[in-house]
């Protein structure tokens, strides 16, 4: 499978559509929100989108707006998170009792499961969403609220884990079926590993108290 257009506001929805469209495309891919785009914004933005075994990737371009996932419309995807890698402008999430700033390079994990606010400032803002199995994280990081909204920043490694993303993306149509799926994978115990790292000192799972060698590095020694 191929990174494929979900929804391309600008070019092939029309204008009286747009909110109504953008409304539907999330809450069908993704889950239910509600939406409001910033006073004066006229309704923009695309959205591609490929699915790899367990893993959803997106890649998500669009003006400044308010997103709540409120309680009402929670228990439509209680078994998955998302982790957001911030590519262009920023956006404030409140959730689990934390108000954190993405920027740039910056990535973060959330749960649909608990209420949250994100509210993207920039009319230009461009982000990697990756829907994720709540075991892949749990099995590392434990379970529970201590590891969602718990941003990575530069000097943690974003920059690095948000350039594997977007270089990955750029080489999807030279790679294989298989090897799109596992470099996706790759990259979400990157990222998790990185993410272990920033709450506990060490890159080890707290399930097992064994060191853990990313499965990207053996990966990638298996292609050189």
């Amino acid at each position: 499978m191929t990174i494929s257009p979900l929804i391309d506001l600008d070019n092939l929805v029309s204008p009286a559509d747009r909110t109504s469209a953008w409304h539907q495309t999330i809450k069908d891919n993704y889950f239910g929100l509600d939406i409001t785009f910033k006073s004066g914004r006229k309704p923009a933005g695309n959205i591609a989108y490929a699915r790899f075994g367990e893993i959803d990737i997106s890649a998500i371009e669009s003006v400044a707006q308010h997103h709540a996932r409120t309680p009402p419309l929670i228990a439509d995807n209680a078994d998955r998170l998302f982790a957001m890698i911030l590519l262009r402008g920023s956006v404030t999430v409140r959730q689990s009792g934390r108000e954190r700033t993405l920027h740039p390079g910056s990535l973060a994990i959330y749960d649909s499961a608990v209420p949250y606010e994100a509210d993207f400032t920039d009319d230009e803002h461009q982000l990697f969403c990756l829907q994720i199995p709540r075991q892949r994280c749990d099995a590392v990081l434990g379970a529970g609220s201590h590891y969602t909204n718990v941003v990575l920043d530069e000097e943690r490694g974003s920059t690095v884990i948000a350039a594997y993303f977007r270089d990955l993306a750029r080489q999807f149509e030279s790679l294989s079926l298989e090897h799109r799926a596992q470099m996706t994978a790759c990259g979400v115990e990157f990222m998790i590993d990185a993410l272990a790292g920033r709450l506990f000192g060490l890159r080890t799972s707290r399930r097992t108290g064994t060191s853990r060698t990313p499965s990207w590095t053996n990966l990638a020694a298996t292609m050189m």
